[in-house]
């Protein structure tokens, strides 16, 4: 049976995060569907999100009731590996080899959910005199760094600016925080973006690159400073690929350099 206590949660934390993050508001363009909720780019007016309210049956699931579910745009590589997990099907009248239904009734937890909206942000960005920044201006990202594979410090230590793999649309004046994972697990580095798109071929059976950015270093922090139990408390269970910062952490972030309460952060 759908959970309607759980869908509403969900749809209010879906829209809270288009709106911290992008600073979107939905619109209502069906009348006859006034439930229906777009999430649109405030540039060139492309979709990126669609909320709506459907019969199960729909979907092929087993009773009458209905639900809310949330189609964003995919890889379609990647939207293919997860519509064989729970709570993920072909995009509900949208194409489906471009989109893919999520269930807002709590089968995907909404910390799943919210780098599906990062990437159908992403793909459905235009280049424009912005660049293909957000009308928000400059991103932040938190991208995994794997100590077994490569010497972050060493590598910055020796280099102003180091080399490092592409896989979103980041632009250049993006920030990236590297978190290190297992055994480290935590955000050890802050890094600007200075030049994307790089042509780069590497493969050496762990890493495959073939596009890379370069970055430079702007801080450092302590492993205790922000561990990955400190990443959870803003919705930051993982980081397994290139993620938007949550609004929350950005902001936290810039009260504790406002007020100069430098922890145990070195400011390189």
């Amino acid at each position: 049976m759908s959970d309607r206590k759980g869908e509403k949660s969900l749809r209010g934390a879906v829209l809270e995060y288009a709106w911290q993050n992008y600073k979107t508001r939905p619109d209502h363009p069906w009348i006859k569907y006034p439930d229906y909720e777009v999430l649109r780019h405030e540039d060139n007016r492309k979709w990126f999100g669609v909320i709506m309210t459907v019969l199960r049956k729909r979907l092929g699931l087993d009773d009458e009731d209905d639900i809310d579910i949330l189609n964003v745009k995919c890889d379609p590589m990647f939207g293919a590996a997860l519509k064989s997990g729970d709570g993920f099907f072909p995009a509900y009248h949208m194409q489906h080899d471009r989109w893919i239904t999520v269930l807002l009734d709590g089968t995907v937890a909404k910390e799943k959910i919210f780098p599906l909206i990062d990437m159908s942000f992403d793909l459905t960005s235009g280049s424009g005199k912005s660049g293909g920044k957000t009308a928000a201006g400059p991103s932040d990202w938190i991208i995994p760094a794997n100590p077994k594979y490569y010497d972050v410090g060493r590598g910055f230590a020796e280099h102003r600016e180091i080399l490092w793999k592409q896989r979103n649309k980041i632009f250049v004046g993006d920030d990236v925080y590297l978190y290190m994972t297992a055994p480290i697990q935590a955000i050890l580095y802050k890094c600007e973006v200075t030049e994307t798109d790089i042509p780069y071929t590497f493969e050496d059976g762990n890493i495959k690159i073939s596009r890379a950015m370069k970055i430079r270093l702007i801080e450092t922090f302590d492993p205790s400073f922000l561990p990955v139990g400190r990443l959870k408390t803003h919705g930051v269970s993982s980081v397994r690929s290139p993620r938007r910062m949550p609004a929350s952490l950005r902001d936290e972030l810039d009260v504790w350099r406002n007020n100069e309460h430098n922890g145990e952060g070195v400011t390189t």
